[in-house]
């Protein structure tokens, strides 16, 4: 009986990873970057722009496969914590820039990644997919 249930519990937990691997696929994640592009080259120059940014980060994130998902988390916790910054506080803006010093090895993995298997360019929301030859 117990080995029954240990089937039974594993089967049902291999179901669960599956419909979870199927949402954080390179796909989905390729899918979201590309619809949500816009929203993530835009340049952002007020709270209201960053936040927006952040939104839209997030909103990929759910869709980051293993292979990017904490470069990602790194970036959009940057965003975040850039949203609510306080520019009067010194100690708080010097905290910022050493984590985006921080997050800039996993922001060049992740645009590599995006770039290498997306065909986009995140810096520059450009598609850099070769045209076929021919064309």
């Amino acid at each position: 009986m117990r080995v029954r249930v240990l089937a039974m519990s594993c089967v049902f937990a291999l179901l669960a990873l599956n419909a979870c691997g199927e949402e954080r696929s390179g796909n989905a994640f390729c899918s979201a970057i590309e619809l949500n592009l816009p929203q993530l080259t835009s340049t952002m120059l007020t709270q209201e722009e960053v936040r927006a940014a952040v939104d839209a980060y997030k909103k990929v994130g759910e869709t980051a496969p293993i292979a990017v998902r904490e470069d990602w988390e790194a970036i959009t916790t940057l965003l975040e914590r850039t949203s609510k910054l306080d520019t009067t506080d010194e100690a708080a803006v010097q905290e910022l820039a050493n984590l985006a010093y921080e997050t800039k090895k996993p922001a060049e993995r992740a645009r590599k990644w995006i770039k290498d298997k997306c065909g986009l360019d995140v810096a520059t929301g450009m598609d850099v997919t070769p045209a076929p030859a021919g064309e």
